[in-house]
Protein backbone atom coordinates (compact mmCIF):
# COMPACT_ATOMS: atom_id res chain seq x y z
CA UNK A 1 0.00 0.00 0.00
CA UNK A 2 1.34 3.22 -0.96
CA UNK A 3 2.03 5.80 1.80
CA UNK A 4 0.04 8.33 0.55
CA UNK A 5 -3.95 8.02 -0.21
CA UNK A 6 -6.82 9.59 -2.05
CA UNK A 7 -10.10 8.92 -0.30
CA UNK A 8 -12.50 9.71 -3.28
CA UNK A 9 -15.84 11.55 -1.58
CA UNK A 10 -16.20 13.16 1.66
CA UNK A 11 -19.47 11.83 2.75
CA UNK A 12 -20.17 9.50 6.03
CA UNK A 13 -18.99 6.34 4.71
CA UNK A 14 -15.95 7.42 3.27
CA UNK A 15 -15.11 8.81 6.95
CA UNK A 16 -15.99 5.32 8.03
CA UNK A 17 -13.54 4.06 4.83
CA UNK A 18 -11.11 6.16 6.52
CA UNK A 19 -11.19 5.01 9.81
CA UNK A 20 -10.49 1.66 9.00
CA UNK A 21 -7.74 2.74 7.12
CA UNK A 22 -5.90 4.31 9.96
CA UNK A 23 -6.49 1.10 11.45
CA UNK A 24 -4.52 -0.86 9.47
CA UNK A 25 -1.80 2.03 7.92
CA UNK A 26 -1.56 4.28 10.97
CA UNK A 27 1.64 6.28 8.71
CA UNK A 28 0.04 6.89 5.70
CA UNK A 29 -1.08 10.63 4.37
CA UNK A 30 -4.41 10.90 3.54
CA UNK A 31 -6.50 13.69 1.63
CA UNK A 32 -9.76 13.01 0.23
CA UNK A 33 -11.41 14.81 -2.82
CA UNK A 34 -14.62 15.83 -3.41
CA UNK A 35 -15.98 18.56 -6.09
CA UNK A 36 -19.32 18.28 -5.72
CA UNK A 37 -19.89 19.54 -1.56
CA UNK A 38 -18.80 22.90 0.32
CA UNK A 39 -16.66 20.80 2.56
CA UNK A 40 -13.20 21.93 2.77
CA UNK A 41 -11.89 19.33 5.38
CA UNK A 42 -12.33 16.39 7.70
CA UNK A 43 -11.83 16.05 10.83
CA UNK A 44 -11.57 12.62 12.77
CA UNK A 45 -10.47 12.74 16.35
CA UNK A 46 -7.33 14.85 16.41
CA UNK A 47 -6.16 14.14 12.68
CA UNK A 48 -7.79 17.02 9.85
CA UNK A 49 -7.45 16.30 6.13
CA UNK A 50 -7.95 18.75 3.43
CA UNK A 51 -10.57 17.98 0.55
CA UNK A 52 -9.30 18.47 -2.69
CA UNK A 53 -12.15 20.60 -4.47
CA UNK A 54 -10.45 20.45 -8.07
CA UNK A 55 -8.37 17.42 -8.69
CA UNK A 56 -5.16 19.34 -8.45
CA UNK A 57 -3.05 17.00 -6.00
CA UNK A 58 0.12 19.12 -6.68
CA UNK A 59 -0.09 21.62 -3.47
CA UNK A 60 -0.45 18.22 -1.47
CA UNK A 61 2.40 16.55 -3.36
CA UNK A 62 5.08 18.54 -1.66
CA UNK A 63 7.29 18.11 -5.12
CA UNK A 64 6.90 14.34 -4.72
CA UNK A 65 4.91 13.53 -7.81
CA UNK A 66 4.14 10.17 -6.66
CA UNK A 67 2.69 11.31 -3.75
CA UNK A 68 -1.39 10.93 -3.49
CA UNK A 69 -1.19 9.19 -6.83
CA UNK A 70 -3.37 6.04 -5.69
CA UNK A 71 -7.26 5.73 -4.53
CA UNK A 72 -9.85 4.25 -2.70
CA UNK A 73 -13.44 5.26 -3.36
CA UNK A 74 -15.52 5.99 -0.31
CA UNK A 75 -19.27 6.31 -1.67
CA UNK A 76 -21.56 3.45 -1.78
CA UNK A 77 -23.57 4.78 -4.63
CA UNK A 78 -22.71 2.86 -7.35
CA UNK A 79 -23.68 5.35 -10.10
CA UNK A 80 -21.55 8.44 -7.71
CA UNK A 81 -18.78 5.91 -7.74
CA UNK A 82 -18.69 5.36 -11.64
CA UNK A 83 -18.55 9.20 -11.45
CA UNK A 84 -16.21 9.87 -9.49
CA UNK A 85 -13.53 7.08 -11.02
CA UNK A 86 -13.88 8.14 -14.15
CA UNK A 87 -13.06 11.90 -12.90
CA UNK A 88 -9.54 10.43 -10.29
CA UNK A 89 -8.45 8.10 -13.75
CA UNK A 90 -8.70 11.28 -15.86
CA UNK A 91 -6.86 13.35 -13.01
CA UNK A 92 -3.70 10.59 -13.90
CA UNK A 93 -4.69 8.68 -9.97
CA UNK A 94 -5.04 4.50 -10.02
CA UNK A 95 -6.84 2.51 -8.22
CA UNK A 96 -4.69 1.07 -4.56
CA UNK A 97 -5.61 -2.23 -4.07
CA UNK A 98 -9.37 -2.98 -2.49
CA UNK A 99 -8.74 -2.19 1.59
CA UNK A 100 -9.43 -5.28 3.05
CA UNK A 101 -10.18 -4.47 7.11
CA UNK A 102 -8.51 -6.33 9.85
CA UNK A 103 -11.32 -7.82 11.23
CA UNK A 104 -12.80 -9.09 7.67
CA UNK A 105 -12.18 -12.76 7.12
CA UNK A 106 -11.69 -13.20 3.12
CA UNK A 107 -10.97 -16.69 1.57
CA UNK A 108 -10.60 -15.66 -2.14
CA UNK A 109 -7.68 -13.90 -3.53
CA UNK A 110 -9.75 -12.45 -6.41
CA UNK A 111 -10.12 -8.87 -5.37
CA UNK A 112 -10.15 -6.23 -7.82
CA UNK A 113 -8.69 -2.61 -6.68
CA UNK A 114 -10.32 0.50 -5.37
CA UNK A 115 -12.67 -0.86 -3.20
CA UNK A 116 -13.67 -1.62 0.08
CA UNK A 117 -14.37 -4.64 2.41
CA UNK A 118 -15.24 -3.84 5.95
CA UNK A 119 -15.25 -4.96 9.55
CA UNK A 120 -16.49 -8.51 10.10
CA UNK A 121 -17.11 -9.25 6.59
CA UNK A 122 -16.95 -12.92 5.53
CA UNK A 123 -15.94 -13.42 2.00
CA UNK A 124 -16.23 -17.47 0.87
CA UNK A 125 -13.70 -19.52 -1.12
CA UNK A 126 -13.68 -19.05 -5.20
CA UNK A 127 -15.01 -15.87 -4.32
CA UNK A 128 -14.29 -13.04 -7.43
CA UNK A 129 -14.45 -9.52 -6.50
CA UNK A 130 -14.65 -6.52 -9.41
CA UNK A 131 -12.85 -3.22 -8.92
CA UNK A 132 -14.20 -0.77 -6.54
CA UNK A 133 -16.63 -3.33 -4.41
CA UNK A 134 -17.53 -1.92 -1.29
CA UNK A 135 -19.12 -4.18 1.19
CA UNK A 136 -19.57 -1.70 4.02
CA UNK A 137 -19.31 -4.10 7.36
CA UNK A 138 -20.98 -7.40 9.01
CA UNK A 139 -21.32 -9.05 5.54
CA UNK A 140 -21.59 -12.78 4.40
CA UNK A 141 -20.42 -13.66 0.69
CA UNK A 142 -20.68 -17.28 0.00
CA UNK A 143 -18.84 -19.65 -2.05
CA UNK A 144 -18.77 -19.04 -5.88
CA UNK A 145 -19.87 -16.31 -6.32
CA UNK A 146 -19.19 -13.29 -8.83
CA UNK A 147 -19.38 -9.84 -7.81
CA UNK A 148 -18.22 -7.65 -10.54
CA UNK A 149 -17.57 -3.81 -10.94
CA UNK A 150 -18.83 -1.10 -8.44
CA UNK A 151 -21.61 -3.37 -6.67
CA UNK A 152 -22.15 -1.99 -3.13
CA UNK A 153 -23.74 -4.17 -0.06
CA UNK A 154 -24.82 -2.09 3.07
CA UNK A 155 -24.60 -3.78 6.65
CA UNK A 156 -26.31 -7.28 7.14
CA UNK A 157 -26.22 -7.75 3.46
CA UNK A 158 -26.15 -11.89 3.29
CA UNK A 159 -25.65 -13.41 -0.33
CA UNK A 160 -26.05 -16.88 -0.19
CA UNK A 161 -23.20 -19.31 -2.48
CA UNK A 162 -23.23 -19.52 -6.14
CA UNK A 163 -24.75 -16.04 -7.12
CA UNK A 164 -23.51 -13.73 -9.52
CA UNK A 165 -24.32 -10.16 -9.34
CA UNK A 166 -24.18 -7.61 -12.24
CA UNK A 167 -22.14 -4.20 -12.27
CA UNK A 168 -23.63 -1.32 -10.01
CA UNK A 169 -25.82 -3.46 -8.30
CA UNK A 170 -26.55 -1.98 -4.52
CA UNK A 171 -28.21 -3.85 -1.80
CA UNK A 172 -29.58 -2.00 1.29
CA UNK A 173 -29.38 -3.07 4.95
CA UNK A 174 -30.07 -6.17 6.00
CA UNK A 175 -31.54 -7.85 2.73
CA UNK A 176 -30.65 -11.15 1.45
CA UNK A 177 -30.00 -13.32 -2.38
CA UNK A 178 -30.70 -16.92 -2.18
CA UNK A 179 -28.03 -18.79 -3.74
CA UNK A 180 -27.51 -20.22 -7.24
CA UNK A 181 -29.64 -16.21 -8.49
CA UNK A 182 -28.22 -14.44 -11.20
CA UNK A 183 -28.81 -10.70 -10.56
CA UNK A 184 -29.09 -8.10 -13.46
CA UNK A 185 -26.80 -5.26 -13.39
CA UNK A 186 -27.58 -2.31 -11.40
CA UNK A 187 -30.35 -3.84 -9.46
CA UNK A 188 -31.47 -2.21 -6.07
CA UNK A 189 -32.67 -4.55 -3.32
CA UNK A 190 -34.45 -2.74 -0.48
CA UNK A 191 -33.56 -2.91 3.29
CA UNK A 192 -34.62 -6.09 4.80
CA UNK A 193 -35.48 -7.66 1.06
CA UNK A 194 -34.87 -11.36 -0.27
CA UNK A 195 -34.52 -12.24 -3.66
CA UNK A 196 -35.47 -15.96 -3.98
CA UNK A 197 -35.75 -15.79 -8.18
CA UNK A 198 -33.25 -14.18 -10.67
CA UNK A 199 -33.83 -10.63 -11.74
CA UNK A 200 -33.68 -10.32 -14.96
CA UNK A 201 -34.18 -6.38 -16.11
CA UNK A 202 -31.06 -4.05 -15.56
CA UNK A 203 -31.84 -1.08 -12.89
CA UNK A 204 -34.87 -3.09 -11.03
CA UNK A 205 -35.65 -2.16 -7.99
CA UNK A 206 -36.52 -5.42 -5.98
CA UNK A 207 -38.51 -4.96 -2.09
CA UNK A 208 -40.33 -7.21 -0.12
CA UNK A 209 -40.01 -10.93 1.58
CA UNK A 210 -39.96 -12.43 -1.26
CA UNK A 211 -38.89 -9.24 -3.62
CA UNK A 212 -41.13 -7.98 -5.64
CA UNK A 213 -39.94 -5.57 -8.59
CA UNK A 214 -41.65 -1.96 -7.90
CA UNK A 215 -40.17 -0.45 -10.70
CA UNK A 216 -36.98 0.30 -12.88
CA UNK A 217 -34.95 3.02 -11.89
CA UNK A 218 -32.97 5.36 -14.02
CA UNK A 219 -29.51 4.17 -15.52
CA UNK A 220 -27.90 6.91 -14.23
CA UNK A 221 -27.94 10.58 -12.88
CA UNK A 222 -26.77 13.39 -14.79
CA UNK A 223 -22.93 13.50 -14.82
CA UNK A 224 -23.03 17.50 -14.05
Amino acid sequence: MSHTMVILGACGTSRELYVRFMDRYPATRVVFVDDKSDIREIRVGDAVMPVVKDWDFSKVRSGNDADFRQFIVGPGNPQVKQILVERALAAGLEPAPTLVDNTAVVYTESIGPGGFIGPQCAVGPQVKIGAYVTLIGLIAVGHDCVLEDYVTCTPGVVIAGSCHVGKASYFGIGSMVHHKLNIAPGTVAGAQSCLVKDVLEPHSVMVGVPAKKIHVSPESPSKE
